[in-house]
C-alpha cells in the first residue's frame, strides 16, 4: 500500500507501520555505510587518534566565556519557543486521538 493512500484513506496503523519502515530501512542503510566507510578511512584498523591529545580546559574557558557562563536570555527565549513548541505538538497529537490506543495498537501491528 502506498504511503499517500494510507495517509489520505486514513489508515493509521499502515502509516504508522510505513513510517516505522522507513525508519529501520533507514538505520541499517546508515549502519552499513558507516561500517564501509570506515573501512575506507581506515585502512588496516588504524585508529583513527593514534596518541591522546591534551587539552588546556581552563585557557579555553578563558578565551571563551562566553560559552561556558550561563545561557543568556536569547538563548532560554528560544529554549522557551522549543518547549512551546513540542507541548503544542503533543496536544495536536491528542486532539487527532494518537493517544488512545489506536496509535500503540498500529505500532503493535508493524511488526
Amino acid at each position: 500500500m502506498d504511503l499517500v493512500e494510507a495517509i489520505r484513506k486514513f489508515y493509521y496503523s499502515d502509516v504508522s507501520a510505513i513510517l516505522l519502515q522507513i525508519g529501520d530501512h533507514g538505520s541499517v542503510i546508515d549502519t552499513l555505510t558507516g561500517v564501509v566507510r570506515h573501512r575506507f578511512d581506515r585502512p588496516r584498523g588504524a585508529p583513527l587518534m593514534a596518541t591522546r591529545m591534551t587539552v588546556d580546559t581552563a585557557a579555553i574557558r578563558r578565551r571563551h566565556p562566553h560559552h561556558f557562563g550561563r545561557p543568556s536570555g536569547s538563548r532560554q527565549f528560544v529554549l522557551a519557543i522549543g518547549i512551546a513548541a513540542v507541548l503544542l505538538l503533543l496536544f495536536g497529537m491528542a486532539q487527532l486521538g494518537f493517544f488512545d490506543g489506536m496509535f500503540l495498537a498500529g505500532l503493535g501491528q508493524a511488526g
